[in-house]
């Protein structure tokens, strides 16, 4: 195989795997606050913000403001300034201080959940086609233990950001076994150590062989006539 070759064939595994891969690590949207990854794992992030009216980030002449998983109004009195444009009903807002002017650049309607990486709780929101930006905004999410949330402005030329926050970890429950699951697994290890440890105990101590290893053996035979005879008082 020619070294050609190898690069082809290496780019088609690497492609391939990587396409597994985000397949199977998709959260499939059930709101803009919330996706749900399989049966028992999924992402919600509608408290991320908190008591805050938005979590913040300053990158030169642009502010971004991050009003939460939902359209907010944004005004002069929550921003603190009297940039153009305002009022605004949002989820994310951009505000240049050379013009000042304040753009809706992400409306929560338009916010999907996407796979952001090789770790399989590695997720992104991105905010498809929406508002007066000319590329999507994206916000990355950093599941941490930080106990205050905040946004970081990565590139703001692509409106890239990442959102901080336990918020917006990626949540695994396993539900627990039911009453009936219980009672089947119990009644199945008491059967179990019936027999086999009545086998044992007849075979070691009494030397039983054969059919006379079954504990209680004339019971056992007796069952189906006990049965039939139940069976014809009714």
């Amino acid at each position: 195989m020619s070294t050609f070759e190898r690069i082809v064939l290496s780019l088609i595994i690497t492609t391939t795997f990587s396409v597994n891969c985000s397949s199977n690590n998709k959260c499939v949207k059930e709101s803009s606050c919330r996706c749900r990854k399989d049966e028992y794992s999924y992402i919600d992030i509608t408290s991320v913000v908190g008591d805050n009216p938005y979590l913040e980030d300053i990158h030169g002449d642009f502010t971004f403001y991050f009003l939460g998983c939902n359209d907010k109004e944004f005004n002069a009195i929550i921003s603190k300034n009297n940039c153009t444009g305002l009022p605004i009903k949002s989820s994310l807002i951009m505000y240049n201080s050379s013009n000042n002017s304040c753009s809706a650049i992400g409306s929560a309607s338009n916010i999907e959940f996407e796979f952001a990486g090789q770790s399989n709780r590695d997720y992104q929101l991105v905010y498809n086609k929406t508002g007066d930006s000319a590329v999507d905004p994206t916000i990355r999410l950093l599941c941490n233990d930080f106990e205050i949330p905040f946004i970081k402005v990565i590139n703001v030329n692509n409106n890239e950001l990442v959102l901080s926050s336990p918020k917006v970890c990626l949540i695994t429950q396993h539900p627990g076994l039911s009453a009936g699951s219980i009672f089947i697994i119990v009644g199945f290890v008491t059967a179990g150590i019936y027999f086999f440890g009545g086998c044992l105990f007849l075979y070691c101590i009494r030397g039983g062989r054969g059919l006379e290893l079954i504990p209680n053996l004339d019971f056992w035979k007796s069952l189906p006539g006990l049965v039939r005879i139940v069976k014809d008082k009714k």
